[in-house]
């Protein structure tokens, strides 16, 4: 294979990978919110907005 296919392939696993980490974080934040609602917590929801607050202050 050449040079080129090998880069546009490691770009695409990089890109994928980074998807996938996304999802998850995502999925971590959806899990998050539904059990506020379903406790109808609001302990669980100030902690929930603090960490999606920390969440969009990493780099």
């Amino acid at each position: 294979m050449s040079e080129q296919q090998n880069d546009w392939k490691e770009d695409a696993r990089r890109r994928m990978t980074e998807a996938a980490e996304e999802a998850i974080r995502l999925g971590v934040i959806v899990q998050m919110w539904r059990i506020v609602l379903q406790d109808d917590n609001y302990e669980a929801y100030l902690d929930a907005c603090a960490f999606e607050q920390a969440e969009e202050s990493e780099p």
